[in-house]
């Protein structure tokens, strides 16, 4: 049994059509004795329903609902502390254009000042570390 064969025939399962497959995929290695094969037989039985979901839906993807959460956590990450929430949550409209006409999200003059600070003081921050380097 070869690492390779065993990488094909995954591969095949998973980006192929057929669920029946990972079930004789996931027979055949549970009782392998090489270890990070069973290992991921294992794991697979664990979660079996979703793996025959990813295997069924190939067309569906968290993909832009994870990069939005990334996006969120990293602008509430870079005004960490210096922001109230109610600013915050202006931030991110307007981040995202995020306009509802029977809603005012602008920021405060202040809260731009700060926000602009922030961002300027991150940047020379970064730049000085930059410097000191060279």
């Amino acid at each position: 049994m070869k690492a390779q064969e065993f990488y094909d025939r995954y591969y095949q399962i998973i980006m192929g059509e057929d669920e029946k497959a990972l079930d004789s995929f996931i027979l055949d290695y549970l009782e392998c004795p090489i270890a990070p094969f069973k290992t991921l037989a294992r794991g697979l039985v664990a979660d079996i329903e979703a793996v025959k979901n990813s295997i069924r839906f190939k067309n569906i993807s968290s993909g832009f609902v994870e990069g939005s959460n990334n996006k969120l956590k990293l602008i509430k990450r870079k005004g960490y502390g210096n922001f109230g929430v109610e600013n915050l949550n202006k931030i991110f409209r307007l981040n995202y254009k995020l306009n509802h006409s029977h809603l005012e999200y602008e920021l405060s003059p202040t809260a731009k000042k700060e926000y602009y600070a922030l961002k300027t003081k991150k940047k020379s921050q970064n730049l000085n570390s930059l410097l000191k380097v060279a």
